[in-house]
């Protein structure tokens, strides 16, 4: 039976300028380790004082109430996302040929630990190419991932028929593919992707590149910035003179 993850804040013996050590959430799941800053900066003692000692100052309870509250924060997505971290691993317990795992259960994985370490404007990005997939393709494992499946996702994306949507840019459309990109190598990693059966590439599947289309303003609208009466002699009228120099 797998066990459980574990959390621990720790210091982190680098030297630092100041003679002190960063403070870290260490995470640890079938004995690989993980480490998650706190951006805490603390020396031996003061680190001691603030998580041995029983009757710790003002000053230091509120070091440790913001060390607890990372943990307490990372246990609470690590008991939301165990499943999927063990069904993972249970493919290689298994011996599941490679190739068969879910793609978005690594997703979601991939999610669940981007909002673990705040970094949510990368999660939701995650989340929305998952989205989409599944609005292609609802179930998805790595080895139905070809240069034939990519090249049917791409158009799908680029002509969707849906009169409630439009199709996407082909900026939009290499912006999901490099994610989903990342996620098959993410799965070559986990030992639940081919890398034989590598779609992406040279004489492949190549990332569609989008055109960044640059429009100069007509001589009219020049004019009409010339033109332009400000309404003081503030930073408006400091800012059309910098545009106009």
């Amino acid at each position: 039976m797998l066990k459980a993850p574990t959390t621990k804040v720790v210091l982190i013996k680098i030297s630092k300028r100041n003679n002190k050590f960063p403070v870290k959430l260490r995470i640890t799941f079938n004995r690989k380790q993980r480490f998650y800053p706190c951006n805490i900066d603390l020396s031996q003692a003061e680190f001691d004082k603030v998580f041995l000692n029983s009757s710790p100052s003002r000053k230091e309870k509120k070091i440790k109430d913001i060390a607890m509250g990372i943990e307490a924060k990372a246990l609470s997505i690590l008991v939301s996302s165990r499943f999927l971290i063990s069904k993972l691993l249970k493919l290689n317990y298994m011996n599941i040929k490679s190739g068969e795992g879910d793609v978005y259960d690594l997703f979601t994985l991939i999610y669940n630990q981007l909002m673990s370490t705040d970094q949510v404007g990368s999660a939701i990005m995650y989340n929305t190419v998952m989205n989409s997939l599944k609005a292609f393709h609802p179930k998805l494992t790595f080895d139905e991932i070809t240069i034939e499946f990519l090249n049917r996702y791409e158009n799908w994306m680029l002509t969707n028929t849906d009169p409630n949507k439009k199709g996407k840019s082909m900026t939009t459309v290499g912006i999901y593919l490099r994610h989903l990109r990342a996620v098959y190598n993410r799965g070559i990693g986990e030992n639940i992707a081919d890398k034989i059966s590598y779609p992406f590439g040279r004489n492949k599947y190549v990332i569609p590149v989008g055109n960044n289309i640059k429009k100069a303003l007509t001589l009219a609208e020049v004019g009409k910035i010339f033109n332009y009466q400000t309404v003081s002699s503030g930073w408006e009228c400091r800012a059309k003179d910098f545009w106009c120099f």
